[in-house]
């Protein structure tokens, strides 16, 4: 499951580097935006949905990887989508599926969690906005590619 998993972050980070660069002009903020394939988009989903439910990892590097090199969309939109996609409809099923199984998690570590996720995701959103999308996608992908290789590690180990 390790390997699957180092594997699954080499390829997302592959997908994040060999995304073609976008002029400045394009990551202008802005509600709407080119309109999307709906297989393309159906297919982003259900990459991101495999991997929430096989992994565990509620599938927003599959939705940011998929969304900017796949149908290139800018980071900091990819990473709202990304952002709104995992607040609830995507996890909820897959997590009710361990539950039916048996996999209950303590509510207090849950409670817990969920306040460091809201700080977390807050502070992480405000860097994330001073920051230029160069500087912002190389960060993404150095810090996917950290985590293939302590996946890696921890494999082998």
């Amino acid at each position: 499951m390790r390997w699957t998993y180092v594997a699954y972050l080499i390829a997302l980070d592959a997908l994040l580097i060999l995304r073609r660069p976008r002029r400045e002009e394009d990551d202008a903020p802005r509600r709407d935006g080119p309109p999307l394939a709906r297989p393309a988009l159906f297919a982003v989903g259900a990459l991101a949905g495999v991997s929430s439910g096989f992994l565990g990892i509620g599938g927003g590097l599959a939705i940011v990887a998929g969304l900017g090199a796949g149908l290139g969309a800018p980071q900091r939109r990819a990473q709202m989508a990304a952002l709104a996609l995992t607040l609830l409809p995507m996890t909820a099923p897959a997590a009710y599926v361990y539950w039916r199984a048996g996999w209950a998690a303590p509510w207090p570590a849950l409670v817990g969690a969920i306040v460091g996720l809201w700080a977390g995701a807050d502070a992480g959103a405000r860097v994330a906005q001073r920051v230029s999308e160069t500087a912002l996608r190389r960060l993404v992908v150095g810090f996917v590619a950290a985590m293939s290789v302590a996946m890696a590690a921890k494999a082998l180990a």
